[in-house]
């Protein structure tokens, strides 16, 4: 009798069963003591295996990979092997093979025939996390045209804090009809004061819109391609606006460094970073378009210490590990709300950002000097309109209040691109003219701040002494027989010394005052007696200066005085002179 291949035969029977049917069988089957036994017997050839002429021809199926079949077969080849069923892949009896035979016989499709050839549930290993199984299942999000474009994954920084968000979840609490309520009610608000700026900086606004700056040659913001340029963006995702508009309205100062601009060199940018190291004022944490601040390298190790600036805490004067003192922050916002969602983000922002400057000059007890002052700008813009603030605080007392100014606000692409350049040199302007200024006073304010490592060092050492004098009384007690009982450490004494340093050093910070305090005595009585001085100078040669004029005077006066007498002197000579020659005349005539 001709031996059958298995492979065949168990593609009709897969073909036949579904796979209920094919586990009862297994389980039927499944003890070896049965397997043994049913291996021996020769197999039965049905109708079907014989190459009945009525049945239909089989078309041919995929055979199970050498893989798949020892993994099937030969369950020791798999080096972690699974608890499951057993399976046989003999011949099953004859009471089956009967009960088959009588069954009519279909013609299996190519796609029953593959799927039969398939891998059972069993194979495979359950999924243990429940989230992964809910998440597969869910339906893929929606989500805009400007959120795909320019969606951004969560990554991990080194604090284990997300980087950055997507565009969608960035703008998703501003979105919010009542945020602008919530910050009027924090002390932030949208809108101008009633006192307003001071003057001064209503001056400087004026000369940061209008003051001049090298253009660059630009081929898309020519006269011959700005119309077809601007047409072009016009309805397009904000992706494509950041990428080809934004860097034409708000330059990148690095990159002028790089190209010459010297004076930019103190100067730092951020593209869509999130502030990981600031505080909210409200809201989630800060991600704008752009940042302008001051790097890290401007403030030396003192000043950062007087900050209390630690690289892994978070800060009030800080937006990242490498940026401080936010002044400039940008926004890029197109669809239905435009400018007025991107003006919110804004104004988070630079409340924050104030928020740091009024606390420095507070706590060196010149909060004057920053009432009414404009101390940080913003910028929000889509493919068509621009909206240029300045913000500043208003300090009564310990009450601190934020309000933002509308500088400009225009359509940059109205009378054939007649006001495209402004925003670019008014931002060059801002770090020019505001930036580097602010950056010298600001860091003669930290100056002014006391050093918080001074006094803890010295109570420390009074601290170190102590424990040393302590330890020295405990080594020089007597010890008794019994280690274990020592003489106690005399508390009294110890209390002792130490009121006595604290004594010491109260004494010590007393006569500092005092020198303080008459040195400072000293300098103003010096600066009253130069002030005399000076003023005895002055009058002095202000009395110099009257008697030199009284004697010009009378000097002048003499002069005119002589001229005078001169020219009668003068006349009557030629007088004279008239009488003379008449009187030789009279004489000659007589003769």
């Amino acid at each position: 009798m001709q031996t059958i291949d298995s492979s065949p035969f168990e593609s009709q029977r897969g073909l036949q069963r579904n796979n209920k049917r094919r586990r009862a069988d297994n389980e039927t089957l499944g003890s070896d003591r049965k397997t043994r036994r049913l291996s021996k017997q020769p197999p039965e050839i049905s109708s079907i295996e014989a190459g009945d002429p009525c049945q239909p021809v089989q078309l041919p199926s995929p055979s199970l990979t050498k893989t798949c079949y020892d993994h099937i077969q030969s369950p020791s080849s798999n080096p972690f092997p699974r608890k499951r069923k057993a399976k046989s892949l003999d011949y099953p009896s004859s009471t089956k093979r009967t009960r088959l035979t009588s069954e009519p016989a279909q013609a299996p499709s190519p796609i029953d025939t593959w799927l039969s050839h398939l891998p059972s549930s069993e194979d495979f290993e359950p999924l243990d996390n429940f989230e992964t199984i809910n998440n597969m299942s869910q339906p893929p999000s929606k989500r805009s045209r400007s959120s795909d474009s320019l969606g951004r994954t969560l990554s991990q920084s080194g604090d284990g804090t997300e980087t950055t968000i997507s565009r969608e979840k960035k703008y998703s609490v501003y979105k919010d009809v009542n945020y602008p309520v919530v910050l009027e009610t924090k002390g932030s608000f949208m809108r101008p004061s009633k006192a307003g700026m001071v003057d001064e900086d209503k001056e400087l606004c004026q000369r940061l819109l209008t003051h001049s700056q090298p253009i660059p040659h630009d081929v898309f913001f020519d006269d011959q391609h700005f119309e077809r340029f601007h047409s072009n963006l016009r309805g397009r995702s904000e992706a494509r606006v950041c990428a080809d508009l934004h860097p034409r309205i708000v330059p990148s100062v690095e990159n002028l460094y790089i190209n010459g601009r010297e004076e930019f060199e103190g100067l730092i940018e951020g593209h869509n970073d999130p502030w990981v190291k600031s505080i909210p004022f409200y809201g989630p944490r800060p991600q704008p378009d752009h940042t302008f601040g001051f790097k890290w390298s401007n403030f030396t190790e003192q000043q950062r210490r007087k900050l209390n600036i630690e690289p892994t805490e978070k800060s009030y004067y800080t937006a990242r590990e490498d940026i401080y003192f936010p002044f400039l922050t940008s926004e890029v916002k197109c669809g239905k709300q435009g400018l007025d969602l991107a003006d919110r983000p804004n104004a988070h922002s630079m409340t924050i950002a104030l928020r740091a400057i009024v606390d420095i000059y507070r706590k060196a007890g010149r909060s004057s000097d920053v009432h009414g002052r404009v101390l940080t700008y913003s910028i929000s813009h889509d493919d068509n309109g621009v909206r240029i603030y300045a913000h500043y605080p208003e300090i009564d007392g310990d009450k601190i209040t934020f309000w933002r100014d509308t500088l400009k606000e225009y359509s940059f692409g109205s009378d054939k691109g007649r006001e495209k350049w402004t925003c670019y040199q008014f931002t060059l302007n801002v770090c020019e003219m505001f930036a580097l200024p602010f950056i010298k006073r600001l860091m003669l304010v930290i100056d002014e701040l006391p050093d918080p490592t001074v006094q803890p060092l010295d109570l420390a050492t009074a601290l170190d002494d102590v424990s040393v004098q302590a330890s020295q009384d405990d080594a020089s007690a007597p010890e008794s027989q019994d280690e274990s009982f020592k003489k106690p450490r005399s508390a009294r004494g110890l209390n002792v010394e130490l009121r006595n340093m604290i004594q010491s050093l109260q004494r010590q910070l007393e006569q500092q005052r005092e020198d303080s305090e008459q040195q400072r005595k000293d300098m103003k009585d010096r600066e009253t007696t130069l002030t005399t001085q000076l003023e005895q100078q002055r009058k002095e040669m202000k009395d110099r200066e009257t008697m030199l004029t009284t004697q010009l005077e009378q000097q002048r006066k003499e002069s005119d005085q002589q001229q005078k007498e001169l020219m009668k002197l003068l006349k009557q000579q030629g007088e004279q002179i008239t009488q003379q020659s008449e009187h030789i005349k009279q004489l000659l005539l007589k003769r």
